[in-house]
Parts: structure tokens; sequence; C-alpha cells
């Protein structure tokens, strides 16, 4: 087991790969991997940052997917389409999309419903292909570039702490980000 992970580590496309497949099961622990993999010069920052990016862009891809298939197919209706979520944000988003959407990307719990709803009403598939790439593409740099750089800034200290750190780290971005859902959430039930 060890022999292969050691292996892995050594083919920065099939680490790349790998993060592509992370990103699927969990976006931020994705990225962290990725700007740990490229601090420790497993990956280089090009490859981390665009195996996130791609990663998540797709997985974004699709949730509008699986909305446009609950428009077709009856067991997908019984999942998604009932979705109490789903409708509600039917209605939220058929105005200024762009700006929801990018919201929809950096509020957690609210990416799902919102991404599967653009889908099921079938929201303009450009509008909603631009919208997730520019904020798939903030968010990965933010939280990429700002773990390179805290990792980069106490490279002797942080290089021993670093992977015990990232549950830590996940902590604080899921409790910002349900700080922002609360607001967002109150806002839309008023």
């Amino acid at each position: 087991m060890l022999e292969t992970l050691l292996a892995i580590s050594q083919q920065p496309l099939t680490l790349a790969i790998l993060l592509v497949l992370i990103s699927y099961l969990l976006e931020d622990v994705a990225i962290i991997l990725a700007a740990l993999l490229a601090l420790d010069g497993y990956l280089p920052i090009s490859w981390g940052m665009t195996a996130a990016f791609i990663g998540i862009w797709s997985g974004d891809l699709g949730l509008y997917g699986l909305g446009r298939l609950a428009r077709r197919y009856q067991w997908a209706q019984r999942y998604v389409a009932n979705h109490p979520r789903v409708k509600q944000f039917g209605s939220w988003l058929s105005d200024q999309l762009l700006v929801k959407i990018l919201i929809c990307r950096l509020m957690p719990g609210l990416r799902f419903p919102g991404y599967v709803a653009c889908g099921l009403y079938q929201l303009s598939l450009a509008t909603f292909c631009l919208a997730i790439s520019l904020a798939t593409l903030a968010w990965t740099v933010l939280i990429f570039a700002g773990f390179y750089l805290f990792g980069e800034l106490f490279e002797g200290w942080f290089e021993q702490a670093k992977w015990g750190l990232i549950p830590i780290a996940l902590l604080l971005i899921w409790w910002s980000r349900r700080k922002s859902q609360q607001a967002i959430i109150k806002e839309l039930v008023s």
C-alpha cells in the first residue's frame, strides 16, 4: 500500500486526476490538498489549481445537468424536481442570474438546490457556465493561494503541522460559509 502511494506521488498527472475526483466529494479538501501538494513539490502549482478548478466546475455543471434530467425523466423528478428548496430557488434565480449563481457558489447549502434549479427551469446554460467559471476560479484561487502562501510563510514550522491543520481550516471555511448562508436564507424567507 505504501509503495503504491509513493508511486502515485511521483506522477503529477495521476495526482491531478485524483484531485479532480476528490473535488466531486469534498471541494474544499481538493483545493487544500492541491495547495499542499504543490507546496511540497509533488505537483506544479498550475496543475494543482487547474485540477481543482476542473473538478469543481464539472461537478457544478453536473448539478445543472441533473436539473435538466429532472425535466425529462420521472425518476429524476421524484428526487430533484420535488425537492422543496429546488422549487423555492426557481423563482429566486429568474432575475440577476449571474449574481445569484455566484451567491450559490459561495454560500454553503445553496449550491445544490440553486444549480439544480437552473437546469430544471432551463435558465441560460451560457450564463450559468460563465457564472460558475468566474465563481469557481475566484474560490479556487482564494483558497489555494491562502494555503500555499501560508505554507511558504511558515515553511519550517508548518512542515510538520500542515497536514494536521487541514481539519481546522475546513472547520473555519465551513463556519464562515455557514454564517453567510444563514444571512442569505433570512433574506430569501423575508
